[in-house]
């Protein structure tokens, strides 16, 4: 059986560029064996240099230290319907053998709680693409 030994949480939107390109390139490893259809560049763009108000990164390990998977979470504050709104949107991957054996969901919704907590009056709205 396959297990993982350690998740890490980056907050990509307090990191030096030269960091959110190192975390980038490691994340793209993985990205590009789960899925198709996405350069280098435009997964670095989408995932890790958003113009978002607050990114957080999760990744996973396995015991070897590889990384096996990552799970996203961008937070953007703007106006919808004339009300002030946070839209949060969600990426993740995690190679097969290591898909359901982590709490990274679990994180993720308490972060989410963290936020809403901070302004509940604030329309919450959640796009999730998750594999």
């Amino acid at each position: 059986m396959t297990s993982l030994s350690r998740m890490t949480c980056h907050a990509v939107h307090a990191m030096a560029p030269e960091a959110r390109e190192a975390l980038a390139r490691e994340l793209y490893t993985v990205h590009s064996q789960i899925f198709a259809g996405l350069d280098y560049a435009g997964f670095r763009d989408y995932v890790v240099n958003r113009d978002s108000w607050r990114t957080w990164i999760y990744t996973k390990h396995n015991v070897a230290g590889n990384l096996v998977g990552y799970t996203s979470l961008h937070f953007f504050r703007m106006q919808l319907e004339g009300r002030p709104c946070t839209v949060l949107r969600m990426e993740a991957g995690t190679l097969p053998a290591w898909r359901g054996r982590d709490l990274t969901m679990v994180h993720g919704l308490i972060r989410l709680m963290r936020v809403w907590l901070n302004e509940p009056w604030r329309r919450f709205c959640i796009f999730a693409a998750l594999t």
